[in-house]
């Protein structure tokens, strides 16, 4: 995952790994705890804009609920990769959330697309297929109040 977010540009990639841990994977306490020291080696940074991701599945013992946490009113905007509608569906109800944007396999066809936004009224966008670029830096600069 760090190479791949370096090939496509990303000037500073952190991960679990920086402040210790081999994994999210692990009590609470410690990972409170150490979230802190990564938002702070992020805050050094001085970055206009931070894509973080909050673990392979949100309701596996990623601790994916603490770092939404942590992360509280600094977060503008949420993109969930799904890869079914229900996926989304479930994720919403679990968080209480409504994400900005679903992407991922549910949106490779219209039928998922018109379902995810059929059952849960988000919006979707293919982000493999380029034409949505313009659609999603819309979305990212109302989000964000950058111009991109």
């Amino acid at each position: 995952d760090i190479l791949a977010l370096k090939d496509v540009g990303a000037d500073a990639i952190f991960d679990f790994v920086d402040v210790g841990l081999p994994s999210s994977i692990c009590r609470a306490e410690v990972y409170e705890e150490k979230i802190e020291l990564l938002l702070s080696c992020m805050a050094h940074q001085n970055a206009d804009v931070a894509i973080v991701e909050v673990g392979a599945s949100p309701l596996e013992p990623y601790n994916g609920d603490l770092a939404i946490k942590a992360l509280g009113n600094n977060i503008k905007c949420t993109i969930l990769s799904a890869t079914d509608p229900y996926a989304v569906y479930g994720l919403m109800k679990a968080f209480n959330m409504v994400p900005d944007i679903v992407t991922g396999i549910t949106t490779n066809t219209l039928a998922g697309s018109h379902m995810v936004r059929e059952l849960c009224d988000v919006q979707t966008l293919n982000l493999i297929d380029s034409s949505t670029a313009p659609a999603l830096k819309k979305i990212l600069s109302d989000k964000t109040g950058l111009a991109l």
